[in-house]
């Protein structure tokens, strides 16, 4: 945004210039990548949230083809909107319990959050354990092995993920902590 310089600002940078003490500002250029307040929802233009979208119609793809090869049944995954939310308000939504893996990325300043319900969750549990039918889930926490293995298939999505974003720029994304 540009700022208007009062009179007294226009008379300092002459009075620098002509006197050889001129600051000179150099702008660090990061890929074109801007900083997100996550506090504030800005607005994403059109064309960011259709490359968005396309990222993640990639991705979805990707992972439907790797939980048919793991869970071996048939999983479909689709986008089904893409919204600019606050911080807050993800935070009032998610479900008690459900997995959240927080993820650090190298190229990104901050970090990546992934939700599972619970419903999800257990279904990818009992499939890799070798079960068929849905589990009763309702009012019971996680155990250390259901944890471990969820963990195990969110570093295989975390590495579907980083190559879903490879086109636009490289990601290497690790596993912080579920």
């Amino acid at each position: 945004m540009n700022e208007v310089l009062s009179q007294a600002e226009i008379d300092q940078l002459l009075e620098d210039i002509v006197s050889g003490n001129e600051k000179v500002e150099t702008e660090k250029k990061d890929n074109n990548i801007k900083r997100y307040d996550f506090k504030t929802a800005n607005k994403f233009t059109k064309e960011q949230i259709r490359a968005i979208n396309i990222i993640y119609r990639n991705f979805g793809y990707s992972l439907s083809n790797y939980f048919v090869g793991m869970l071996r049944a048939t999983c479909d995954t689709e986008v089904l909107s893409i919204e600019e939310i606050s911080f807050n308000e993800f935070n009032n939504s998610v479900p008690t319990p459900a997995v959240i893996a927080i993820i650090n990325s190298i190229s990104l300043p901050s970090s990546i959050i992934m939700q599972f319900s619970k419903e999800i969750s257990y279904s990818i549990i009992n499939r890799v354990l070798g079960g068929t039918r849905e589990v009763e889930s309702e009012g019971r926490q996680f155990t250390e092995i259901e944890l471990a293995i969820i963990e195990r298939v969110i570093s295989q999505i975390i590495k579907i993920h980083d190559e879903s974003w490879n086109k636009m720029f490289e990601l290497k994304s690790t596993l912080e902590r579920i």
